[in-house]
């Protein structure tokens, strides 16, 4: 059969090289030998060697059975020919896996593709957000859609697309070896500028929180794929810079705007004016006397112990402005950064994870939402006690000693929140914690022994400073400020010792006290930040340093304590920081990798949302109110610098600068002094009750030697006593 025969050699191909290859001693017969050896009876030729032989109809037959070759005719051939079998399309799945693989191997992957989809599409809404005067009332309506162009955000997206799609190649062909994912970058650079846009125009606090849990959740898909691989391993100087940058930036911005709300007169006698006036004397007479906090010559440790305000005296002395108040609480403020990262170094955090830690710090709304109410001496609190942790843990007790008393000498309640640390440093180091260092570390150190009772030490020192600050101020100042507690006591003439009473007889009326609505929106500012770390501990000392943010923050009845924008939070920041880092420092890597970038991002999105109506002083202070700001600054620079005066309390700090200057009653019956030089009244843009006020003043001036000196009538009016 020879057309078999021919089909047969087509078949087996080239069966030399074929045997070549694959026989065991690598000699080959040849083709024509192999074909005689294979002679059938018939004559045709068996041409595979192997036990079957493979025939045109698919067939396989065993050479050991008797078998005949069967010839196929010409016509099916030639059918066979006419109808070959076509094989069945893809499946789309089968396609979309081909094109998935073609894309991989040229390093374009569907993860990518979506990522670089996301990116455009916001960085697109990014600009378009941006270039839109908007207002904030504007965008929390439809007023932007109706404005917005369809088609020409959809070009945006596609441009933007495009541009990403050149920069991956250009990122890829310069760093091949890398591997930098540009999508990733892409998309959560483009999602971070829009959302702090939106949150620019939203300053709504449940918005904010709805923005970090949709960064967390982005921020956590690309640390788990390691797609910001690059940012987990900066090293320590990359660290230093970021941080130095982001403390920079935060001075820099609170520094200004606070700045600019004293230029705008939104600053106030409490507590802008008393600091203003008492650093006067202290340059002066090296006292610190005010007049307008009490309405009389006195001292202002009469009010508060609080000789750390001498820190920052020589500082004033070269700058003797309002203004270097204002810039130095900032500053002041981010020093603590610095004990804070050393004690993350001590623990052996990563760069990434101490830089995570310190953003946390300083953009935490307890650090910076504070310093739009003026200048306090809350505000060295977080550096010194910061660094009395620092030397805590390095055993260096003079250092750890020398700020305990600077901490103390910030005011005398801070002397509570001393004995709690106390307290924590004994039982941190009890019995069954023996061979666990406060930095985490198995240590043998004989000086870890001494930690516990240096922990006795200082709760001693505390307590005692406590009992002498508030002996004093009840004899020679004047008094406690117990009267803030009045909701938990019976009898709140008998003393503090009536919320002990309380706490023994119903508890659970303190829980009431403590959990309010007002109350736990506050906790949750204050607390997000630091991803509620504190609470999350497994050693029952470390809860002793949460003690004083629930005495002092929670179980009041002043509003202001609870109040996320003012300065009593300073004082429970560092140890709140301090109780996040030694929590963290038990739990392992991977709860880390994935918890401090939520900090981080958790402090500057709250924050930012929080902060963006006070950006709006500097429009106030160049357009809005310029006339108005213009016309107080000509007339209230005509009073000479020696005159006494007394004025609304907005220009109180404007005034402060000078020997006497009190602030205007709101009773006219409660007048304590006839013999002021000049009286400044505020008579533009005032309530109807401030109105009357006015008429009455200026009646009871008239009767007594006052004549009206200058002004406007719309803003400003100054009468000067002439008899």
């Amino acid at each position: 059969m020879p057309k078999s025969n021919e089909n047969d050699v087509a078949l087996n191909g080239n069966s030399e090289s074929f045997d070549a290859e694959n026989s065991i001693d690598g000699n080959t017969e040849s083709l024509a030998e192999d074909n005689d050896n294979n002679i059938v009876s018939d004559g045709s030729q068996d041409l595979d060697p192997s036990p079957y032989t493979l025939y045109l109809d698919g067939d396989t037959v065993d050479d050991n059975e008797d078998s005949e070759s069967v010839e196929i005719p010409d016509s099916e051939e030639s059918d066979e020919d006419e109808n070959p079998e076509v094989p069945e399309p893809p499946s789309i799945k089968e396609r979309l896996v081909r094109f998935n693989e073609r894309l991989e191997k040229n390093g374009i992957t569907v993860g990518n593709m979506v990522m670089r989809i996301i990116a455009a599409f916001f960085f697109a809404n990014s600009y378009w957000l941006y270039k839109s005067d908007v207002t904030r009332k504007m965008y929390k309506s439809l007023d932007l859609v109706r404005q917005s162009k369809v088609k020409t955000v959809i070009v945006s997206i596609v441009v933007s697309f495009l541009l990403l799609s050149v920069l991956y190649n250009l990122v890829t062909a310069f760093f091949p070896r890398r591997k930098i994912s540009t999508d990733a970058y892409g998309m959560a650079l483009s999602l971070f500028i829009y959302t702090f846009l939106t949150l620019w125009k939203n300053d709504d606090f449940y918005y904010s929180v709805g923005i970090v849990i949709i960064l967390s959740a982005i921020t956590y898909y690309l640390v788990k794929n390691n797609l910001l691989k690059e940012l987990h391993r900066i090293n320590t100087p990359t660290s230093v810079i970021i941080v130095a940058l982001g403390a920079a930036i935060m001075c820099a911005f609170v520094g200004t705007m606070c700045v600019m709300r004293y230029r705008i007169y939104y600053a106030s006698t409490f507590d802008l004016g008393i600091a203003g006036q008492m650093y006067h004397y202290m340059k002066e007479t090296f006292q610190p006397l005010t007049t307008c906090e009490r309405d009389r010559l006195l001292s202002h440790f009469a009010v508060h112990i609080t000789p750390v305000y001498y820190l920052l005296l020589p500082v004033f002395m070269i700058f003797p402005y309002m203004e270097t108040l204002l810039i130095s609480q900032p500053i002041i403020l981010a020093l603590g950064v610095i004990p804070l990262y050393l004690i993350c170094k001590n623990r052996k955090f990563s760069p990434a994870s101490t830089t995570c830690i310190s953003l946390a710090y300083l953009y935490s709304m307890a650090i910076v939402a504070p310093n739009f109410y003026d200048f306090h001496e809350n505000a060295f609190i977080p550096p010194l006690m910061l660094a009395f942790f620092y030397f805590m843990e390095k055993r260096k007790w003079l250092g750890m000693y020398i700020f305990l008393f600077l901490t103390l000498s910030c005011k005398e309640d801070v002397s509570v929140s001393m004995a709690c640390v106390g307290m924590f440093m004994f039982f941190a180091h009890n019995k069954k914690n023996r061979k666990q260092r406060l930095d985490g570390a198995v240590d043998d150190d004989p000086k870890y022994n001494k930690v516990k009772w240096h922990g006795i030490i200082v709760a001693i020192l505390s307590l005692m400073y406590f009992a002498a600050a508030t002996w004093l101020l009840k004899k020679y100042g004047e008094g406690t400020f117990s009267h803030r507690f009045n909701s938990l006591m019976v009898d709140p003439d008998a003393g503090l010792g009536q919320i002990i009473i309380t706490a023994v007889t119903n508890p659970g009326f303190l829980l009431t006290e403590a959990f309010k609505e007002e109350k736990f929106i506050f906790m949750l500012q204050l607390m997000l930040p630091f991803a509620f770390f504190p609470f999350l501990s497994k050693k029952g000392g470390n809860f002793l340093l949460l003690v004083p943010t629930f005495l002092v923050c929670m179980l009041p009845d002043y509003y202001y304590q609870h109040n996320i924008d003012f300065q009593y939070v300073f004082g429970m920041v560092p140890m709140l920081i301090y109780a996040t880092v030694i929590n963290v420092s038990d739990m392992n890597k991977k709860i880390r990798k994935f918890a401090l970038p939520f900090m981080a991002i958790t402090a500057i999105t709250m924050t930012f949302a929080h902060m963006t109506p006070r950006a709006d002083y500097l429009k106030y202070y160049k357009d809005n109110d310029k006339t108005r700001i213009e016309i107080y600054e000509k007339y209230l620079s005509m009073i000479p610098d020696e005159a006494s005066v007394e004025c609304t309390h907005i220009f109180v700090p404007r005034l402060s600068m000078r020997k006497e200057v009190y602030m205007t009653p709101g009773d006219i019956n409660n007048h304590k002094w006839d013999d002021c030089d000049y009286v400044v009244l505020k008579v533009g843009g005032i309530s109807s009750e401030d109105a009357e006020y006015n008429e009455k003043r200026i009646e009871y001036m008239m009767e007594n030697g006052y004549v009206y000196a200058f002004g406007d009538a719309n803003y400003i009016a100054v009468y000067q006593k002439i008899s």
